[in-house]
């Protein structure tokens, strides 16, 4: 049977159903997929016909009857059936009319297309105007767009306007008229593929990672088979602990279990990761939670994800690829493999926690958006209200709530995946523990040298202390390891092996690492003379007044004092003598007064 191809035919594309819209040239035809409205570009060859002559809705679009869409034909359908109801007298046309939801008079007109042998298609209101997909440029102009996108189809991270550039451009060469920017971006999607439109637009790698399958992923079947680290770097801003001073944005590392999707542990910082937080990471995810609970303040709630990973997947960090970090997963009979150059899919599970865990992020205050156009509308919420001990205890919070989340993909919370497979009650009951567990910490924990002094070791500002250290008093520097989830002991290296050697004064309390950075942090950047806290510029203050209250009793006491001495000058002056000017000499007789000698 020979079928001519026309717009509105139905036919199969891709193994969906699909109807022909418009042809592009000799060799592809635009169809719209009927359940999606997806437009498509096909090949000649991709085309498949349906040949079933009973169907009258095939029979109509194959002999060229207007395109009508899904919905239109289901209503044709249930009016197709009402109007056959009338035609062997069982209902009346006016009840026909209403139960149509039309009235009596429109009844006539579609009896009047009504044809029993066609079916629902006789009846069916055709969609006016120009449909979704249909091409109305002239030949030309469609040739010239597709040679433009030809041009670029192999190239990367293209904006469509160039496109667009290329095709104003041949068309002024030719005379043409130039089509819009969102008609060419159109028949970029009807030409390429999806594959091709991304590569275009973001380039190649972000092209497989989207649409390219994706082999050796590696399937598991139990927990701990497959464990997964990464870090991350969160969208926040955290406060110095005077709530003033801004410290930084904190980072994350992940250690996830790809069969559960449990988080087995994670560690906090300040800082770029280092081997400091892939240890403590690998650490926290092995042991057992309890301490860092109680540490922590939340042993109301429960932890009780870890066990060592059969194999531990990560990428080409350089935190990750260091020799001495590799040897001593080495010693843990742990395996390991990073994940190939390129290949993303690797960890696309933590990588997906991640996304979870930064999305929380964007509603705390302090939030800082990587995304540029969400950043845009931050105003007060944006100003950061956390210190970091607050963000810890926040973050375990949010740990919690995330195990106990129904999983997309799990369908099933991660606490219950891991239940049901670590079941106290089955065949499994627990994750294997380590045998030596302080051993197995010691492994990972930073080491650094340091003098014994007479008052003790000296580390991050405080003095650890142990009657053992006695004999290496001044003999030179020791070697110390040190846990950063918990600053409460060191451990010092003899030769029989590392000691604990707790605080020096047993009453201070426990700290991490990252809570003496951050409790440091704003001081170390301080200028020299300046404040630490609000007592010295009270003191400052207070020593002012002190000097201003001092020079005005000093200035009243010399005004006093001066006014005395003029007062003093005025009537009682000290050279002024109280005895007459001409003393008599008594010696020689007295003169007799005369009183007209004066005169």
């Amino acid at each position: 049977m020979d079928i001519e191809l026309k717009k509105g035919l139905q036919i199969i594309a891709r193994g969906k159903g699909a109807i022909i819209t418009s042809f592009i040239d000799q060799y592809h035809v635009a169809a719209r997929v009927s359940s999606t409205g997806e437009n498509i570009t096909l090949e000649l060859s991709e085309i498949e016909f349906l040949l079933d002559d009973d169907d009258p809705l095939i029979t109509s679009l194959v002999t060229g009857i207007p395109q009508v869409s899904d919905e239109e034909y289901v209503e044709a359908k249930r009016r197709f059936e009402i109007l056959v109801k009338v035609g062997s007298g069982e209902i009346s046309k006016k009840q026909a009319a209403i139960d149509i939801g039309i009235s009596l008079n429109h009844i006539y007109k579609i009896l009047r297309d009504f044809d029993q042998a066609k079916g629902p298609i006789s009846i069916a209101r055709a969609s006016r105007g120009v449909k979704r997909g249909e091409l109305r440029l002239s030949q030309e102009v469609e040739k010239v767009i597709g040679d433009a996108i030809k041009k670029f189809k192999g190239k990367e991270a293209i904006p469509f306007s160039t496109v667009w550039k290329e095709v104003e451009v041949l068309c002024l060469e030719r005379g043409l008229k130039t089509p819009s920017k969102p008609t060419v971006t159109q028949r970029i999607f009807l030409s390429l593929t999806p594959y091709q439109v991304t590569s275009l637009r973001n380039g190649k790698e972000i092209a497989a990672q989207k649409h390219k399958a994706k082999p050796g992923v590696k399937s598991v079947t139990y927990p701990l088979e497959l464990v997964q680290m990464d870090h991350t770097l969160g969208d926040c801003i955290l406060l110095a602990n005077d709530r003033i001073h801004p410290i930084g944005r904190p980072w994350a590392t992940f250690v996830m279990d790809k069969y559960s999707r449990v988080l087995l542990g994670y560690y906090l910082s300040l800082h770029v990761p280092s081997t400091v937080s892939v240890a403590s990471a690998l650490a926290h995810a092995v042991l057992p939670k309890w301490e860092f609970l109680e540490r922590m303040g939340v042993d109301k709630f429960s932890y009780p994800f870890f066990g060592v990973p059969q194999l531990l997947g990560m990428d080409n960090a350089k935190e990750f690829t260091r020799p001495g970090f590799l040897l001593e997963l080495d010693k843990a009979q742990i395996h390991y493999k990073h994940r190939p150059p390129g290949r993303k899919h690797f960890g696309g599970h933590v990588e997906r926690i991640i996304g979870t865990f930064m999305g929380d992020l964007h509603l705390l205050s302090g939030r800082t958006m990587s995304n540029a156009v969400a950043r845009k509308n931050l105003h007060t919420s944006g100003v950061p209200t956390m210190t970091f001990s607050e963000f810890c205890h926040w973050f375990f919070l949010k740990v919690r709530e995330y195990h106990d989340t129904v999983h997309s993909e799990l369908g099933k919370s991660p606490a219950q995946a891991w239940a049901e497979y670590y079941d106290p009650t089955g065949v499994t009951p627990y994750p294997p523990f380590t045998t030596d567990p302080q051993q197995f910490r010691l492994h990972f924990m930073p080491s650094e040298e340091r003098h014994v002094q007479t008052k003790g070791i000296e580390f991050k500002h405080m003095y650890y202390w142990d009657n053992v250290l006695s004999p290496l008093v001044g003999i030179g520097k020791v070697t110390i390891k040190y846990d950063p989830m918990s600053l409460k002991q060191i451990w010092v290296k003899f030769p029989s092996g590392f000691v604990p050697i707790p605080f020096a004064d047993m009453s201070s309390p426990d700290y991490s690492y990252e809570e003496y950075r951050a409790a440091s942090f704003y001081s170390g950047r301080q200028t020299p003379g300046s404040f630490t806290t609000q007592e010295g510029p009270a003191a400052h203050r207070e020593a002012q007044g002190v000097e201003v209250k001092s020079l005005r009793e000093t200035r009243k006491a010399r005004r006093q004092a001066a006014a005395k001495e003029e007062y003093e000058k005025a009537f009682y002056p000290k050279n002024k003598s109280t005895a007459p000017k001409d003393l008599p000499d008594y010696s020689k007789p007295p003169k007799k007064f005369d009183a007209g000698e004066g005169s």
